[in-house]
């Protein structure tokens, strides 16, 4: 056997010398014949085995234009030999002394080669468990004979996005051994090579390699960090590449105790601004993983980040805000409310910077007022809105004036951004939305309603609605400035955006109520109609804020609108939207019905006489029973409408003892709106004269419901205990004893 596996290896040779590549079934054979038997192992690294793979490897990756070879052959054969080559690193010493000084050269050569070639996985993989197992032999073996000197390693682009994004997408399992070699390796050369591979694995495939960068972290080493820092900084350039190097980080700050985000603090006070940036953007894109405490040792650079250029400034306002966002439990610590009081000075001294910067602090200074009163309060305090009303002004182009594209496109999206960040200020609050109306800012989201960009448009939409939340406002400013006749043109533009008709229908549904001044207007120009053809849209938000619109224009409406809606939509399509798959529209489709049914005995008639009785009460009573309190609040609503018709309408609903058993059901639910709604419903069912209270009460005790009202005059709820009281002295007046 000895002497077949010296024969095989002269002809390996042979090959070899003549610059030719073996057949793959002759490095298969080697394969099986060394591996698993220790001794071979180390007799084919006495015939100089390994140098000969080292150079089939070398040939093999040598081939032109690699990564757009179709030819799979040469791959095959240079992970073969890479396998073999991997198995022989055993702890021997006799073997390690030649394995040393040729594979670290060889595999880190090979792989700086191949790292850009998508058809490479299995090789790169081969690669990296091979210098993995030489340097574990290394740490199992003490000998002085051992020099190891590592090859320098040729320096490597960062990967393209397309590239990063390919190979994140692999399935293969790597094994990585960057931990291992990593401090021999770790320079200023070879980090870009490292770090993109890093960057090409998923979370399952850097758990070896995240004991490195932890270690590095521990180290705090102000070179090694700064490399680190300059490296992110070279590959951020490429736009999508921070997420997949951010990805890297957040797996290493999960499982490393924020070491990563310790070290990358440290460099946040003395470095470029180019490291400076590229720091807070990774410290940003790992802050849901960061520990709490980090957050004031952010805090400390925040005083002196005015001194840096905008980008950077743009950059740790990113972090800032993640971190409040992202971590609202800090609030009760303290440091979302300080981080704020940082931060939104910074972002507004920032519009009037160019329009990328302005741009970035109108999108951040959105996210961090958003759902908080606190952060809007604080930022109207600052004189938010002449600020935002100074930067919509530089947007608006004069009459007849011609600029580039890109110039106009800049422009629209500073408006649209500038508009958002208005709608997120005067969201909630009454007096925040008076003082953006002093400021002259409505008239320009007026105007906006028209802009040629699709973005602005759903923008000055979002505002509309926001203002017309104040009724005050609705009836006064916004009528005034004539926003109604814009919103309806936008709905009926067939061939409008479809995020501008959702915005725009959303906007709607605040000016349709019977309060609004602009309901006729809006009536008179056929916005009904148009609504119930959103209804059938396959968008569900679109259909969901057409649904909503159609509900409060018939609440308290006439009979003969009621009838336009009710027919324009149709009552079998009315039923189908009772049970759509989505809860929004079942609970907005019920609540239309109850609109309808409400105010009028012929309001009662004409809705179970469209939908037939029968079909009507077998839907309220699967809703009654529904599982989402949402809708069967609505389906008691319903109900109890139906419950003011006159005696046939209230005999209706007493015939049915199925739909008395689910009615009465809800009196036990744990929401008190749906107990007080069920308590109104009897209420109602209930006639004032003393033979008819009597019948109902007589049925309602046959379904046991007086020992749960007497229950229920213990209410925690005021309202609930005080209406079962109410009920059950009308029973005893109508002369029914429990």
């Amino acid at each position: 056997m000895a002497s077949q596996l010296s024969d095989r290896v002269d002809e390996l040779r042979a090959i070899v010398d003549a610059d030719r590549l073996p057949e793959i079934d002759e490095l298969r054979r080697f394969k099986h014949q060394i591996i698993g038997n220790v001794d071979r192992k180390a007799r084919f690294v006495e015939l100089d085995g390994a140098e000969l793979l080292c150079k089939v490897i070398d040939l093999a990756v040598e081939i032109p234009q690699w990564s757009d070879c179709d030819d799979t052959l040469h791959i095959e054969l240079a992970t073969e030999a890479m396998v073999i080559l991997t198995s022989l690193c055993q702890p021997r010493v006799d073997s390690l002394l030649k394995l040393v000084g040729i594979v670290p050269a060889c595999v880190l050569g090979t792989v700086s080669k191949i790292v850009h070639s998508f058809k490479t996985f299995a090789l790169i993989e081969s690669s990296l468990k091979c210098i993995r197992n030489l340097y574990i032999s290394l740490k199992m073996v003490s000998s002085s004979a051992i020099v190891f000197n590592p090859a320098p390693l040729p320096c490597c682009a960062p990967l393209s996005s397309k590239q990063l994004r390919e190979l994140s997408s692999e399935g293969a399992s790597f094994q990585i051994a960057i931990d291992a070699a990593w401090d021999a390796y770790f320079d200023q050369e070879n980090i870009f090579l490292m770090l993109s591979l890093l960057c090409t694995f998923t979370f399952g495939r850097i758990s070896a390699a995240t004991g490195s960068w932890s270690r590095l972290a521990r180290q705090q080493s102000e070179s090694a960090a700064g490399t680190i820092c300059q490296t992110i900084a070279e590959m951020s350039r490429g736009g999508d590449d921070m997420v997949s190097v951010a990805s890297v980080g957040r797996r290493i700050c999960k499982e490393h105790d924020c070491m990563l985000l310790y070290m990358l603090m440290t460099m946040t006070l003395a470095r470029s601004p180019q490291v400076l940036r590229s720091a807070y953007q990774l410290i940003g894109a790992i802050a849901p993983h960061a520990e709490p405490d980090i957050m004031a040792l952010l805090s400390k650079s925040a005083a002196d980040i005015r001194d840096q250029e905008p980008s950077v400034q743009i950059a740790m306002a990113y972090c800032h805000v993640n971190y409040s966002v992202m971590m609202p439990d800090w609030d009760k610590r303290g440091y979302a409310a300080e981080d704020r009081n940082d931060v939104l000075p910074l972002l507004l001294s920032l519009f009037d910077k160019e329009p990328q910067i302005a741009l970035s602090a109108c999108a951040l200074l959105t996210t961090l007022v958003t759902d908080c009163e606190s952060a809007q309060e604080l930022a109207c305090k600052l004189d938010a809105f002449s600020q935002l009303d100074r930067l919509l002004e530089t947007t608006q182009l004069p009459g007849g004036y011609s600029d580039s594209a890109e110039r106009r496109q800049m422009r629209a999206q500073l408006r649209q951004h500038g508009l958002l960040a208005v709608a997120a200020l005067c969201l909630t609050r009454d007096d925040l939305r008076r003082q953006m109306v002093e400021t002259k800012i409505l008239p320009k989201i007026v105007a906006s309603l028209k802009h040629e960009h699709a973005p602005v448009r759903a923008a000055a939409c979002q505002c509309a609605r926001a203002i017309s939340r104040s009724v005050s406002l609705l009836r006064t400013c916004l009528l005034q400035a004539g926003a109604a006749l814009p919103l309806v043109d936008l709905l009926r533009n067939e061939d409008e955006d479809e995020p501008v008709k959702i915005a725009a229908t959303a906007a709607i549904c605040n000016l349709l109520p019977d309060f609004s001044p602009m309901k006729e207007l809006l009536i008179a120009n056929d916005i009904l109609p148009k609504l119930v053809v959103f209804v059938d849209s396959p968008n569900v938000l679109l259909r969901q804020y057409a649904l909503a619109a159609l509900k409060n224009g018939v609440y308290w409406a006439e009979h003969d609108l009621k009838k336009l809606v009710s027919t324009t939509l149709g009552w079998q399509r009315l039923l189908e939207l009772f049970d759509d798959c989505e809860t929004t529209i079942q609970v907005h489709a019920l609540s239309l019905l109850r609109n309808i049914a409400c105010t009028r005995v012929e309001d009662v008639e004409m809705a179970l006489q469209g939908m037939g009785p029968e079909a009507c009460f077998d839907m309220l009573n699967r809703k009654l029973c529904s599982k989402q309190s949402e809708v069967t609040l609505q389906a008691v609503y319903v109900l109890l409408n139906i419950a003011t018709g006159d005696v046939r309408h209230k005999q209706e609903i007493m015939d049915r003892p199925d739909l008395l058993k689910s009615l009465l059901a809800t009196l036990w639910h744990e929401s008190p709106d749906i107990r007080i709604a069920a308590l109104w419903c009897i209420i109602n069912l209930t006639p004032s004269e003393r033979k008819g209270a009597y019948e109902v009460a007589r049925k309602f005790a046959a379904q046991g419901v007086g020992s749960r009202l007497e229950k229920l005059k213990e209410d925690s709820c005021y309202d609930v205990s005080e209406r079962a009281a109410d009920i059950l002295d009308t029973f005893q007046w109508a002369g029914f004893a429990q």
